[in-house]
């Protein structure tokens, strides 16, 4: 956009800087702020820089080698290399070139190439030979190329268009020439230093300043050691090889170093001079009205305009105005060629004058002569007189200019260390001056401080000699040289610092001369071939033969030209020392700063995120995992045996019924006989009898022995647990009953017949150990198996394993994986899921880089290739091209050599010979033999030559047969087409070109064989060139495809990094929503069922059905057994599942244990003695074991099937049941985790960082002193401190023992590393994850598939501390308009990618630095091409973004100023407003646009602002003017300074906003207001430096404190080399006046020299007549005194411009008056002498018939007439002038004086303007 832009401002500039009188280079570069921006690439200066070089140069070598030297070469040649027509030797380069830069190459590194140098090249159509200097080949070239159009014949369908085309070529040259003029001065002034240091050495050395030891150190030049003298002990000879004693021979030595030198130095002049002679003529082409070949009367020189010169002379305004007089007509080279007529003093014989009878008569006419020429000198002088006071009013303003700038440098110098005071606690004086300010503030070197290191710093960036050399440690050392040296790395710059210590340079060395590399090598061009330019064969050169670099094109955004690139970064140079500066003191604690809103919030955002994530760690564990090893290792510690305690003894102890009758029969029974028995069944019968002997008595009553037969019956059941019966006793008998019962009466039993043993022994444990097992009929082993047993052995799917997993892990993993298998998804896996996302995303980027690097692979190959080729074509092409070139050459020097060898022999023949004949025969008398020896020397056979009065006229008559002889051997054979061989291709000859020749340049070949090489060198030139045509659009295509394909992937791969962390930002919001609370406060669903899903009803109707899994509240345990395991409950209800959870219990245990193998268990009661039948009737003793009394016998299985009852019930309850281990287990992790979220929440409270609305942050997180170091652990900062005790707060459990037990440590759980120590960055961890790779079980996981990389658990390092407290943001803050155009944009957002990476990273030589300061690096972080090796600024958090959104929120909240008009006020302050002028204050105000801001007044400062006076404005009426802006002292209406009235203000200082707002609104684009103002100053309409353009430039981020101060140095320093340039120049303009007065007769102050041939005198007096004026008010009253006419008549002389104007006046006529009626006047020895006026000669001199007298006459009558055609002196007389001419120049002088007077008063006030600057006073 700004190319057209630079191309009008070069056009522009080029007229305002050459106004400005800036002579030496010392600081040329150095100019004072231009009206516009400084960056913006004009190279309209272009001739100035070459001119001041140029100037700067040759005063300094003329001046300081001339000292000693005076005599000899160096004073001889100083007047030849500066003569105006050796400039034109130069011009070679100029003549024949299109583009200056395609024959001249500044090297790209390592050694420089002198600037502008190139090769010449022989051209045979122009007619240039290869390193040739002729100026009539060159003058004859430019003619052709842009004074002569084609031939009309050769375009008759075209014509008008071809010379449009044809002029257009010309103005293309002039501004390629203006541009490459700039070039050549730019690079030549990086060795300004080098030249003024190297002068000053040498000067140093010759006036034999240093000892012995110190001339070995420092008088080295170019390799060359120059001899110690010491006169007093030298030898008269001296001895060369011995060091010690030089002598002479040291002189002479010496001598010839201070001539190499002087050698060296001159080719930069020579360069500069030819540059400058270029620039000159190219820039005069619009003068010139290009004439038709056609028309054969036409001369180009008739279509000059007078103005134009090919050789360009600009005489000096101070020129010797006799030299300018005198001077004759300027003779063409071709009349004196071969002794042409019109060149008599080349002629070897010169004619005798003739007429001497006219010589009385001109004789008379001598003195009126030499009045004429009094009178014209005297009319020049007064012509010239004007100039003179121009220049003086020039020194005046450069003087008022000086004065301005160093109050300049005084305020900035006072405002400067006033900022480091408010900033330093009151060191600002201590910081700036090193103690106190020095007494003149230009007074650099008396400085010391921070003050003096700047201006150091600035000096060595630009090899400017602000300061003086005597402190300068490395003056002589270089980083760099010219060409024609080499750094001599072995000679390093060594000096001691302030603790004596010696230093060793690494990059600055001295510079030697380069014995190794030849003139000719260094001038051989850097591409790989030179262009040729024969015919129409000129080629360009690859652009760019560097090897091919991806970083080359992986940028995202513009580059500027080297040009361009050179100007920005110079003019962020002083600003970039300030902000080094600042920065160093503000890390060194020096300057302290409020931390910026942006810093703040950047800190409270980061330990937002950085908890939050702590927190979603802790709240991302599986709660169901770790609930399970409680619950699992809890439940082993149940202690109760169950049911089976009371029951196995009672049931146990009692024998079956039926078994117990039998032993009722043997209790009761015993005695009788049994006769019947039935034991089997469940009833059991006995009966017998027994036979007694009783006394009987018979029936007499008589006792008698008798038997008695008793009976005895006992029977059992089983079914009800009584024995009964009944027994017979006694002789007589009695029945008795029998009655047993064997119910189970007690625990222990109770029944009438126990077991023999009664204590229970067996046992019923599972002795196998093996998992499940087989139940003992405990609670206790239900309650302990059951975790592993069944939870831990579940299977997806249904049932269980047959082997339970056997460590605590193992059941864990097992569970966690089945779980997941069947559909559990909990925050955890989502944190998985992220993983698996980065990993996607890493792994497309690396396939697009992968497939991204095969292509540049591919095309790179295909280019290299294709370069070979080219180079071998180009190799051919070149050969040719010179073979061609080398042929056309040698027939044109012998076609110039028929032509000479014609002149020569027509010469002889026609004049000389004839002449010669007539000589001979007018002697008397005539020598015999003449005519026969005349005759010899014609035929070349005469032998005394001697004799003849000119023998080297003799020798070339005699050589005439051998010079036709030569004629015949050139064009023998030769085309018709050369017809200076018409007369002689035909003829034969014997002739040897190679007799008697010893160099071969004497050597003319045949034009004929020379045209035959010329035609196959141009057949292999076509053949090459459409190679090379056909290679080169190869190279373009893959070059630009290169380029595409490079761009495309910067673009791809940026926009592919955006999308892939938008999309791990989609999956770890789904992560980060099943762990935080919802917006409605509601906890979120922690765990998803993927297995169990539901239908919802869709659509408009109703119809349809859309699949959701089912989400719940919680992943704990029951949670997973109730909703995942075992339940088929839907409800999210914590009461529904606490319902459900006993049955699943119960269940689970039926059937682990029960449901398939029950008849094991009542045999194994019956093994332990449970008998096959038996009735409880204990009172219920037994009924809260599981067997109440009841009717009905209980059997084994009846019994196990009550004890399993019951002790499931004990089980479930233990388990399930309220306070159950299981629902236990999830209570004590659920508190686990609360406590560490409560713990981390509290310290987000503390510091203020919940996110909640009005919570405010603490302001201790913001001290830099609350924070430990990065890498350091705990110092005791209340930060870092609190950080340390929270992570061992996280480590400490609320339920230890119960942890211990099932082997879980929450650090582990949580994922704390070990080694807590500092990070080293604002880390916020994406996803959030712990260091879950330490031994905490895996849970099915494979470490390796969990470790992501090494930020794992970094969340958990001690946070950060804040940012460097930064100073206020233009400070820190650079941001130009050139850098607003380097920076891509789309619809006004800037390229984020850009902004965060580097400036200038890939522009060779330039020291990348960064467009933004840290905290707005890490505010806008997006994915960029740093190309780091630790990727920077990827995300502000490095892996979490801050979020567009909430960035705008921030930026947009009004609460911090976010509204749009508080950043106008802000912005356009520009940092210097409000500020006062005298009782008023001025602030700044309006709308978004350039055109809507304007100045306004207040009523008093605000709070806040610091109160400085105003610098860049002035009041000026009722409104300001703008000191920067272009003014006009005598037209206000031309002024464009002015604001006429100011409006009002009130608004406040808006301290509270973020500073990145000042620069990017909420939607991330350009602040309106900024990005007008940038838009304004880069549209080429808005070029005027106008009030508004100023206003829009200052509040652009460009100016810092010290780069302020840096600015006003730098221009008093120009202010100071420009006034003493001017003065100077004034002072030798006003010798030369005085010199010229002084030739006249007249002095100023009565100052004479006795003897007027005494030239040193003349000299003396010169410098006092120019003294005295200098210190008596000089030509001009002030800069302002444009007065120029007198009216002598009525001055009065006040002025010594007045009396010299009038003393002129009366001079001139006086001589007049002498020419025309004659004077008289006193010789030496007092004769007086009277001389007859032209009056009383004319008639005396008219009456000759001499053609010669009369021609004298006439001019002496047309200067009379000249002198009376320009009465006022307006115009110089030249020689031969006449009255008409004069009238003509006249009319043309007065429109270049009207002229002159406008552009000189334009001039002066233009150097107001440029000279413009004012102190950077901010009010921060």
């Amino acid at each position: 956009m700004v190319k057209k832009l630079r191309l009008l401002q070069c056009l522009l500039l080029s007229v305002v800087i050459l106004g400005a009188e800036v002579k030496k280079a010392d600081a040329f570069f150095l100019l004072p702020p231009m009206p516009w921006d400084i960056e913006v690439d004009i190279p309209g200066n272009a001739n100035k820089v070459v001119s001041n070089l140029k100037a700067y140069y040759s005063h300094k070598i003329r001046n300081r080698l001339s000292q000693k030297y005076t005599d000899g070469w160096i004073r001889n040649n100083i007047t030849l290399l500066f003569n105006p027509i050796f400039l034109l030797l130069f011009l070679h380069c100029s003549c024949i070139f299109k583009d200056f830069s395609k024959f001249v190459k500044i090297s790209e590194g390592g050694k420089n190439k002198t600037p502008g140098k190139g090769k010449l090249q022989n051209n045979a159509e122009l007619g240039i030979s290869k390193g040739g200097l002729d100026e009539e080949e060159n003058f004859n070239a430019f003619h052709t190329l842009f004074f002569t159009y084609p031939p009309e014949s050769d375009y008759p369908d075209n014509y008008p268009a071809v010379k449009t085309a044809y002029k257009h070529k010309a103005i293309e040259y002039k501004q390629d020439v203006i541009m490459e003029t700039y070039l050549t001065g730019r690079v030549t002034e990086d060795y300004l230093g080098l030249v003024e240091k190297t002068i000053e050495r040498l000067d140093n050395c010759q006036k034999g300043l240093y000892t012995k030891e110190e001339m070995a150190e420092h008088c080295v030049f170019f390799g060359l050691q120059m001899a110690y003298i010491e006169p007093e002990k030298a030898e008269p000879e001296g001895d060369p090889e011995n060091s010690e004693n030089p002598g002479q021979y040291g002189e002479i030595m010496n001598a010839y170093i201070v001539t190499t030198v002087y050698d060296r130095l001159m080719r930069m002049v020579e360069d500069l001079t030819a540059a400058e002679a270029q620039f000159m003529s190219a820039k005069q082409i619009d003068m010139v009205d290009p004439i038709n070949p056609d028309d054969q009367q036409s001369s180009a020189e008739d279509y000059l305009d007078n103005g134009y010169r090919f050789a360009y002379n600009e005489s000096r305004t101070y020129a010797h105005a006799k030299g300018t007089m005198l001077g004759g007509d300027y003779i063409r080279s071709e009349e004196c060629k071969n002794g042409g007529k019109n060149c008599p003093g080349l002629n070897e014989d010169k004619a005798e004058l003739k007429n001497a009878d006219d010589t009385a008569i001109l004789g008379k006419l001598q003195p009126v002569d030499e009045q004429i020429n009094q009178a014209m000198n005297l009319h020049n002088l007064k012509a010239q007189l004007g100039e003179y006071k121009s220049q003086y009013r020039k020194y005046l303003k450069a003087k008022e200019i000086h004065e301005r700038m160093l109050k300049v440098l005084e305020k900035s110098d006072q405002c400067t260390a006033g900022f480091f005071d408010r900033y330093s606690n009151g060191q600002g004086a201590s910081i700036w001056y090193g103690g106190s300010a020095p007494a003149k503030a230009n007074d650099h070197d008396s400085r010391s401080g921070l003050s003096r290191t700047v201006i150091e710093e600035y000096q060595k960036d630009t090899t400017d000699t602000i300061l003086g050399t005597k402190s300068s440690e490395c003056d002589g050392f270089y980083e760099s040289c010219p060409d024609g040296y080499r750094l001599d790395e072995t000679n390093p710059c060594q000096y001691e610092d302030a603790s004596g210590k010696t230093v060793t340079s690494s990059t600055m060395f001295a510079c030697v001369l380069d014995t190794v590399t030849s003139d000719t090598e260094s001038e051989q061009p850097a591409v790989d071939f030179e262009p040729k330019l024969a015919e129409s064969y000129e080629m360009e050169g690859l652009k760019n033969t560097r090897e091919y670099n991806d970083t080359d094109f992986l940028i995202d955004g513009t580059q500027a030209d080297d040009i361009q690139t050179d100007n920005r970064v110079k003019a962020e140079k002083g600003w970039r020392i300030g902000y080094n500066h600042v920065m160093e003191l503000t890390e060194n604690g020096t300057l302290q700063f409020e931390p910026w809103n942006d810093q703040k919030n950047l800190q409270s955002e980061y330990l937002r995120n950085k908890y939050r994530n702590m927190r979603m760690i802790v709240k991302a564990v599986d709660e169901g995992m770790m609930s399970y090893r409680v619950a699992k290792t809890q439940a082993e510690k149940y202690g109760r045996v169950g049911p089976i305690e009371k029951v196995l003894p009672a049931v146990t102890a009692c024998k079956l019924t039926t078994d117990a009758t039998k032993d009722a029969w043997n209790q009761e029974c015993g005695d009788f006989s049994l006769k019947n028995s039935n034991p089997g069944g469940d009833t059991a019968s006995y009966s017998g009898t027994k036979t007694i002997m009783c006394t009987c008595y018979n029936s007499d009553g008589e006792p008698y022995s008798c038997s008695k037969t008793l009976h005895c019956s006992i029977s059992g059941s089983n079914d009800t647990g009584w024995i009964t019966g009944s027994k017979e006793e006694g002789c007589v008998p009695t029945t008795v009953p029998i009655k047993y019962d064997q119910r189970i009466k007690s625990l222990s039993g109770g029944c009438a017949f126990p077991k023999a043993n009664t204590t229970y022994e067996a046992s019923l444990e599972d002795k196998s150990g093996k998992c499940p097992g087989t139940w003992d009929f405990s609670t206790k082993f239900l309650v302990q198996k059951y975790m592993p047993a069944v939870v831990g052995s579940w299977k997806n799917g249904g049932g269980f394993e047959s082997t339970c997993p056997g460590s605590l892990d193992s059941q864990t993993t097992h569970l966690f994986d089945n779980t997941h298998a069947a559909g559990r998804v909990v925050a955890s896996d989502r944190f998985e899921d992220i993983l698996k996302k980065r990993k996607e995303v890493e792994q497309r980027l690396q396939s697009m880089v992968t497939q991204y690097e095969s292509e540049m692979k591919s095309l790179k190959a295909q280019l290299k290739s294709t370069i070979a080729a080219r180079k071998s074509h180009s190799e051919r092409l070149s050969q040719a091209t010179d073979t061609k070139n080398e042929a056309v050459q040698e027939r044109q020097r012998s076609l110039q050599r028929v032509t000479a060898i014609e002149n020569q022999i027509n010469d002889l023949k026609n004049n000389r010979i004839p002449a010669l004949q007539e000589r001979l025969a007018g002697r008397d008398p005539k020598p015999e033999k003449l005519q026969k020896d005349l005759d010899s020397i014609l035929t070349g056979a005469g032998e005394d030559l001697e004799k003849y009065e000119n023998p080297t006229l003799a020798q070339k008559i005699g050589q005439i047969p051998a010079l036709e002889e030569e004629l015949a051997y050139i064009c023998k054979k030769a085309p018709e087409k050369d017809k200076e061989c018409a007369s002689y291709s035909g003829k034969s000859n014997q002739y040897d070109p190679y007799e008697n020749i010893e160099d071969e340049d004497d050597i003319f070949k045949n034009v004929a064989e020379l045209e035959n090489t010329i035609t196959t060198a141009q057949v292999t030139m076509d053949s090459a060139q459409s190679m090379l045509d056909v290679l080169q659009d190869q190279i373009d295509s893959l070059s630009e495809q290169i380029r595409e394909r490079a761009s495309r992937f910067a673009k791809e791969y940026l926009a592919a990094a955006e999308q892939g962390q938008q999309e791990i930002e989609a999956v770890n919001k789904e992560f980060e929503d099943k762990l935080e609370t919802k917006d409605d406060g509601s906890e979120p669903d922690r765990m998803v069922n993927n297995n169990r899903r539901w239908c919802k009803k869709d659509g408009f109707l109703g119809i349809g059905c859309r699949e959701y899994s089912n989400e719940y509240k919680f992943d704990n345990l029951k949670w997973t057994m109730a909703r995942v395991m075992f339940g088929n409950g839907m409800s999210n209800s914590e009461g529904a599942v606490d319902g459900e959870l006993p049955g699943i219990v119960n269940d689970t245990i039926d059937e682990r244990w029960f449901k398939n193998n029950w008849s094991q268990y009542p045999r194994k009661l019956s093994s332990v003695g449970v008998v096959r039948k038996f009735v409880v009737a204990c009172g219920n003793c037994m009924a809260d074991a599981g067997v109440p009394d009841k009717n009905e016998p209980y059997t084994p299985d009846s019994l196990a099937q009550a004890v399993k009852k019951q002790a499931m019930k004990e089980a479930v309850d233990a388990l399930a049941g309220a306070g159950g281990y299981i629902p236990k287990a999830d209570e004590i992790i659920k508190d686990e985790v609360d406590s560490a979220v409560k713990e981390i929440t509290t310290v987000m409270e503390e510091w203020g960082v919940t996110g909640e609305d009005g919570v405010a942050p603490n302001e201790a997180i913001y001290k830099h002193a609350n924070y430990a170091g990065n890498g350091e652990g705990d110092g005791g900062q209340a930060v870092t401190a609190r950080h340390y005790k929270l992570i061992d707060e996280l480590k400490q459990a609320e339920h230890q023992p119960e942890l211990n037990a099932a082997g879980i440590k929450l650090e582990e759980s949580f994922g704390i590393p070990s080694g807590i120590i500092t990070d080293d960055d604002f880390f916020a961890g994406l996803p959030a994850r712990g260091a879950y790779t330490v031994t905490v079980p895996s849970y099915g996981k494979q470490p390796e598939k969990l470790k992501f990389d090494e930020n794992d658990g970094r969340d958990y390092m001690a946070p950060h501390r804040p940012l460097l407290n930064l100073a206020p943001i233009r400070e820190v803050f650079y941001f130009s308009a050139m850098d607003y155009d380097d920076v891509p944009q789309e619809n006004g957002a800037p390229s984020l990618s850009t902004l965060v990476d580097r400036k200038y990273k890939n522009t060779e030589g330039v020291e990348p630095v960064e467009y933004l300061p840290e905290t707005w690096r890490y505010l806008l972080a997006t994915p960029n091409m740093r190309n780091e090796p630790t990727p920077k600024y990827q995300q502000t958090f490095v892996e979490r973004s801050y979020g567009k959104d909430k960035l705008k929120d921030y930026i947009n909240n009004k609460d911090i100023g976010g509204k749009e008009e508080h950043y106008r006020a802000i912005i356009g302050r520009a940092g210097v407003y409000p500020c006062k002028l005298g009782g008023t204050v001025i602030d700044e105000g309006g709308g978004d646009g350039v055109g809507n801001m304007s100045f306004k007044r207040r009523s008093s400062l605000p709070a806040g602002a610091v109160a400085e006076t105003c610098q860049e404005v002035a009041l000026h009426k009722n409104g300001v003017r703008h000191l920067l802006a272009d003014h006009n002292a005598k037209d206000e209406g031309k002024s464009k300074a002015l604001q006429g009235s100011l409006g009002s203000t009130s608004e406040p200082m808006y301290t509270n906003y973020s500073e990145l707002g000042q620069f990017l609104n909420g939607d991330l684009k350009y602040r309106p207001m900024l990005k007008n103002i940038y838009d304004y100053l880069l549209d080429e309409n808005n070029q005027d430096n106008s009030i508004e353009r100023q206003r829009g430039d200052l509040a652009t981020f460009k100016r810092n404190v010290i780069g302020g101060f840096l600015e006003a140095v730098n221009a008093e320093h120009n202010a100071q080399k420009t006034l003493d340039n001017n003065k100077e120049d004034v002072v030798n303009s006003l010798k030369n006046l005085c010199t010229q007065l002084h030739n006249f007769g007249e002095s100023v102050n009565g100052e004479a020299c006795e003897d007027e041939s005494d030239s040193t005198c003349a000299d003396q007096i010169a410098e006092q007549c120019a003294a005295y004026i200098m210190d008596n008010g000089g030509l001009a009253k002030n800069a302002a005194d444009d007065k120029y006419e007198v009216d002598c008549a009525q001055s009065s002389g006040g002025s010594y411009y007045e009396q010299i104007f009038c003393k002129l006046n009366d001079l001139k006529d006086e001589a007049i008056a002498k020419a025309h009626q004659g004077y008289s006047e006193t010789d030496s020895d007092g004769t007086t002498v009277t001389y007859v006026g032209f009056d009383s000669l004319k008639g005396e001199a008219s009456a000759t018939d001499s053609d010669r007298v009369k021609e004298r006459i006439q001019e002496i009558e047309d200067y009379f007439g000249a002198f009376e055609a320009d009465a006022d002196e307006v115009s110089y007389i030249q020689p031969k002038a006449t009255k008409a001419s004069v009238t003509e120049d006249v009319k043309e002088a007065k429109a270049n004086w009207e002229a002159s007077r406008a552009a000189e008063e334009e001039g002066i006030t233009s150097m107001d303007n440029q000279s413009q600057a004012v102190a950077y006073c901010p009010v921060y």
